[in-house]
């Protein structure tokens, strides 16, 4: 691997600044510190003591270096040139004490160096080289204690008699990149002496690196830079949230990995001309390059990225070896339709500020801003950039010839770091990646999406980063759509149950508590109720309220207003009143259908009411001939949170659900012999378990009220009725996961997970319990039917972030940026959905409905409509998708999808309130306890209790009062 540290906007070499050494020194003050003064370790040096001594026996500040020596090899004059560069450097045998609280350098007077000596030329060459690389990753991998002994390891290995290995590893602290080339120069220098017959003395500097981190503790500050600083990272420092396959820890390993690409000399020269074509070295251009790729990854305006800089610019330092290297933080606006050349210009005009304002050392900065500290990130950005240019190999004299490169330690103190080398006008590119975070896979595509960019603005730098072609082909045709099937047209979902009971009239159909009910009772009853709403004047397409607490009566009510040929209305008779109220007539419900012992809570309703008893009794009911449904007729209708302070309806046709319904078998294999059914009917995923169910001719057993609460009597029931399916909350079912008898649960063979996050834990606690039951996460919005999108999940997803899956139902998925383009597969985009799931709209709201069900502007699709969601996902590199977050105001609370805005406006209502603001606190990339449970609903109730009355607050809460707090809802931050 051949990654360099350095970053140099102008192309330059080691050996060009040897050229010019003779330049008389500017020291600029430094000057030679007396003997007996008390050191202190310069800033970068403190910095990175620091970090060792959090993470004390952790490599990952080791820098290693190979040198491969082919040729004559005069073993005694190398190892002689390497321990007088280790005389001549005192830096090379210093230590780090802490005493009296502040830590000092110590020098080391001893100047033997201990060389280890391999000889493996009795291996075949394959086995030496193994060899020889084992013995470098061990000495990697050391331990350095920088209170005591040498920093500095060195092994020879002798391979064959004309091919050896020099190994130097080193801790950071005493060394850089630049001096890694100075140290070459002085060994290639000092070994042609000796192989002359000369016998070279150490020559010590002038000054040496003590003395410069003397003098730079005592210089100060310079003001003017820290204030250019204050006002450059002035305001929120954005956390760079890349789409990961795993979750941040909240210790992170910093272990890492690498991957690699080299571009042809053709290629390379193409973009060093474009570079200058454009009037921009190579390092902004490709940092430009870098920028834009991290932008079109997570549509993030604000990027900060950190960048590497030698505090060597002094003559006298460049001869010296040391820790020298700094850090910069590059800060730049991005937005999607700022042209690639644009960029460039202001990247160029950001990086020369920071060169000149790099005298502030990062710690100061980080002292002096005081940014959010975490112990898992870095406080400013989370990805780095370098840029490298060569320098020619040093001349070990003509029977020699020496080629080095950095060792891989398998180490990344980063997230993400781009390198770019510049060799004889060749480039190439490495991303250096953290294991914690990512997979190998992963970085892979998204080098070749960085290729594919460094492609895209070679044909154009005047169109907008956004329109840089990133798709490969090979994403081009996964993103294509195709249909599963089309089911049969002008067919109702309740037919299909009708169907059912002519094949097994006698077969269970409903459970709830201690009633059954079977096929034909449940069918004959639905057509009872469905001839008596028709005597009351219900016509195909009316809507019909149903508030009907859980029961069986609550299937045969909707069964019922569906055969009439009308739409059924689920509203919870749990709902506040006000919400029924606005429900029934926002929706122009014709009446409302409830049971007698809701008749005096609804009177209220300024509409007429029935009891289903009522209905079920009559026995004077006509039976007349029911009315033909059309696929296209309503089925149902779907109250959802809207951000305007009201709810908002969702028509889901017959075609609708019915492709959601049959495509379950398509998709699971089977069909539910027993559904568990958790879920209110007002909740859109109830359909799933309801229709699924009775289309396929199972047992639907209902849930008791408030039986979520209980997890022991949902064993007893799963136990009892052999439930092999049920649908659920992840949240329910960890809970009954963790206190559930798993021998009761034993007949689960499928289980699905939906209207929450699913969680790791979730996953590892199935596989542990219930290894043989199939877990399954959903995803959908009401607007998309149910479910458009699925995933099975399996024993190693808990190890990632668990995936939403791939479309399904015959839906289109669709993830683009806000151009409306596809993003590539890992970027952050935003979920289109289409198909024949798709609603067409909001009940009686064209204008609401046209901000979000959008034509669609893809040619090859047979949707003419498109649904915006909101919701940020990604595809992974398995081609599954992965839920990141909520792009607007909504978000979920124990499975129901709520509005943010609609609770503010609720709250503002009230007279003692001023301004409510609603919040939603969801780090899933940043596990801080301290943040988890800042907002929780026993603050937002003491919140509200100074304000209102305990029947206000109810009221206002409505639905939303019991908040769960694994959401990490943080509802009302602030009444003022």
């Amino acid at each position: 691997m051949k990654k360099e540290e350095g970053s140099h906007i102008e192309k330059s070499s080691l050996l060009a600044r040897w050229k010019n050494r003779s330049k008389k020194p500017e020291t600029k003050g430094i000057s030679k510190v007396a003997d007996g003064v008390s050191i202190p370790l310069s800033y970068g040096q403190q910095r990175l003591w620091f970090l060792q001594q959090l993470f004390p026996k952790n490599p990952f500040y080791n820098y290693t270096e190979l040198y491969r020596l082919k040729g004559k090899l005069n073993e005694e004059a190398l190892l002689n040139s390497l321990k007088l560069v280790y005389e001549q450097h005192d830096i090379l045998r210093s230590n780090y004490r802490l005493e009296s609280g502040k830590t000092h350098i110590v020098i080391n007077p001893d100047t033997d160096l201990d060389i280890s000596r391999y000889d493996k030329s009795n291996l075949s060459p394959d086995e030496a080289e193994e060899a020889a690389m084992q013995i470098a990753l061990k000495d990697s991998q050391t331990v350095f204690k920088l209170s005591e002994g040498s920093l500095l390891k060195a092994s020879l290995i002798k391979l064959t008699e004309d091919d050896h290995i020099l190994i130097l590893s080193m801790h950071h602290i005493i060394t850089d990149k630049w001096s890694m080339g100075v140290l070459r120069h002085q060994l290639s220098t000092y070994y042609r002496a000796f192989c002359n017959g000369d016998h070279p003395q150490s020559v010590k500097t002038e000054i040496q690196y003590r003395d410069y981190a003397y003098w730079q503790r005592k210089k100060g500050v310079d003001q003017p830079q820290l204030d250019y600083w204050k006002s450059k990272l002035a305001g929120d420092i954005p956390f760079l949230n890349l789409p990961t396959d795993f979750q941040r820890k909240i210790k992170p390993s910093f272990e890492g990995s690498f991957h690699e690409q080299h571009y042809s000399k053709e290629f390379s020269g193409e973009l060093l001309e474009l570079c200058k074509k454009i009037d921009a070295t190579p390092y902004v251009v490709m940092l430009s390059v870098f920028y834009t790729l991290l932008f079109r990854y997570t549509e993030q305006e604000d990027l900060l990225i950190g960048t590497p800089i030698s505090s060597r610019d002094q003559v006298a330092l460049e001869d010296l070896i040391g820790f020298f290297n700094d850090t910069v933080v590059l800060r730049t606006k991005l937005s999607h339709n700022i042209s690639f050349l644009d960029l460039v210009k202001s990247v160029k005009q950001t990086t020369l500020e920071a060169f000149s304002n790099k005298d502030v050392p990062f710690d100061i900065l980080v002292k002096e801003l005081n940014p959010e500290r975490s112990l898992s990130i870095n406080p400013f950005f989370q990805t780095m950039f370098l840029y490298h240019s060569v320098p020619e190999a040093e001349s070990f004299g003509e029977e020699l010839e020496l080629s080095h490169s950095p060792l891989d330690g398998g180490v990344s103190k980063f997230d993400l770091t781009l390198y770019i080398s510049e060799n004889k006008g060749v480039l190439s590119s490495i991303f250096e990646y953290s294991t914690d975070l990512f997979e190998s896979s992963t970085i892979s595509l998204m080098h070749e999406h960085f290729k594919l960019l460094l492609e895209g603005i070679l044909k154009d730098t005047n169109g907008p980063i956004s329109g840089i072609p990133m798709l490969s082909e090979k994403e081009k045709e996964l993103y294509t759509t195709s249909l599963d099937g089309v089911f049969a047209k002008n067919k109702g979902i309740h037919h299909y149950i009708e169907e059912q009971a002519k094949k097994h009239p006698q077969k269970t159909a409903l459970v709830f508590g201690d009633k059954e009910i079977s096929y034909e009772e449940l069918n004959k009853k639905a057509d009872t109720i469905a001839f008596s709403l028709m005597k009351k004047g219900v016509k195909r397409k009316d809507i019909i309220g149903l508030c009907i607490e859980r029961s069986a009566e609550m299937v045969l009510g909707l069964l019922g207003i569906l055969k009439a040929g009308a739409a059924y209305l689920p509203v919870d008779p749990a709902y506040p009143s006000e919400r029924i109220d606005y429900i029934l007539n926002d929706a122009k419900a014709y009446i409302l259908l409830t049971q007698d012992s809701l008749l005096s809570s609804l009177e209220s309703s300024h509409i007429q009411t029935f009891s289903i008893e009522e209905c079920v009794d009559n026995k004077k009911a006509n039976k007349k001939e029911l009315p033909q449904t059309k696929d296209t007729d309503p089925a149902y209708v779907i109250y959802t949170s809207g951000s305007t302070g009201k709810p908002k309806g969702v028509p889901v046709s017959h075609r609708n659900i019915v492709n959601s319904t049959l495509s379950r078998t398509g998709f699971y294999g089977s069909d539910p012999e027993s559904f568990l059914l958790m879920s209110s009917i007002s909740f859109d995923s109830s359909k799933a378990g309801l229709f699924w169910t009775l289309c396929s001719g199972g047992c639907l057993v209902i849930s008791e009220d408030r039986m979520e609460q209980d997890t022991d009597r949902i064993a007893e029931v799963i136990s009892k009725h052999k439930v092999s399916h049920t649908l659920m909350l992840p949240s329910l079912y960890s809970t009954i996961l963790s206190y559930g008898d798993p021998e009761r649960l034993s007949s689960l063979t499928t289980v699905m997970v939906a209207g929450e996050s699913c969680p790791a834990s979730l996953v590892s606690e199935h596989f542990e319990r219930l290894p043989q039951t199939a877990l399954y996460n959903e995803y959908g919005p009401t607007e998309a039917t149910v479910w458009c999108i699925a995933h099975r999940i399996r024993e190693k997803d808990a190890k990632t972030s668990i995936p939403i899956g791939k479309a399904v139902a015959n839906a289109e998925i669709y993830i683009l940026n806000e151009l409306l383009e596809r993003v590539p597969y890992g970027a952050v985009g935003e979920l289109y959905i289409g198909g024949i799931g798709l609603a067409k709209g909001y009940l009686h709201k064209p204008e609401l409905s046209s901000q979000v069900f959008i034509p669609n502007p893809f040619e090859a699709s047979s949707s003419e409509r498109i649904y915006k969601t909101g919701d940020l996902v990604r595809y992974n590199s398995e081609g599954n998708i992965e839920f990141l977050g909520r792009k607007d105001q909504q978000v979920k609370v124990r499975g129901y999808r709520i509005e943010l805005d609609e609770i503010e406006q609720h709250i503002l209502r009230f007279e003692s309130v001023e301004q409510a603001i609603v919040l939603i606190e969801n780090n899933r990339k940043m596990p801080d306890p301290e943040k988890l449970g800042e907002h929780t609903t026993e603050d937002l109730v003491a919140i509200l209790q100074k304000y209102l009355t305990e029947e206000e607050i109810n009221d206002v809460l409505g639905a939303y009062e019991n908040l769960d707090a694994e959401e990490k809802i943080a509802v009302l931050d602030r009444l003022s």
